[in-house]
């Protein structure tokens, strides 16, 4: 019996394929993908299709002026008008600032300003993150390895006690005995066990 090798070869280079080229079935992620990508179409075509300049002024007709109270008439003084931005309309759908400018053709113009911005400051966050992450796990790593090269907490307590610096371990079992009240048998039994270890 003999096998078709070239359908087996082909098999996981399709899978994996198949595999880079699936979309994320969370909503989340989804509906972040679209957000991201309505943001990056607007980014990439936004400058051509504002309907007024965005540095364009009509002092005119986008603005609506108002007399500053207690200005012009019998008051004395010259009449003065301060500018009241129009609210949405057909002609400027986000309506016009106080500078009688067009609301929709800034936002379209300065989305791609604002898009490079926040990627320029995210891969800069991206590199200093991987490069503190990675100093951060190479020191604790060497650390770690110095620190177990060190002898165990037992050997050191070992050492400590033939030098005699450390009290020998029975009289802390001859403690332990009178507090726990051991007599007779007993007794001889915890001062065996303390002379064994």
């Amino acid at each position: 019996m003999t096998i078709d090798t070239t359908t087996l070869s082909q098999a996981p280079a399709t899978f994996q394929r198949a595999r880079a080229f699936r979309l994320p079935r969370s909503p989340k992620v989804i509906a972040g993908l679209v957000i991201l990508g309505v943001f990056g179409v607007v980014a990439v075509i936004g400058r051509w299709i504002t309907p007024y300049s965005p540095n364009a002024t009509d002092t005119q007709n986008w603005v609506k002026h108002v007399l500053v109270p207690g200005t012009g008439g019998d008051s004395g003084f010259p009449a003065s008008y301060y500018p009241l931005p129009f609210g949405p309309s057909a002609a400027h759908w986000l309506g016009t600032t106080v500078f009688a400018q067009d609301a929709w053709s800034q936002l379209l113009a300065s989305t791609q300003a604002t898009m490079f911005v926040g990627l320029i400051a995210a891969a800069i966050a991206t590199v200093l993150s991987i490069i503190f992450g990675v100093t951060a796990g190479y020191l604790t790593g060497r650390e770690r390895l110095s620190r177990d090269s060190r002898p165990a907490p037992v050997d050191r307590a070992r050492r400590l006690r033939a030098v005699g610096w450390i009290q020998p371990r029975a009289r802390c079992v001859n403690h332990r005995r009178d507090h726990l009240g051991l007599h007779g048998a007993n007794a001889a039994r915890a001062n065996l066990v303390s002379a064994q270890s």
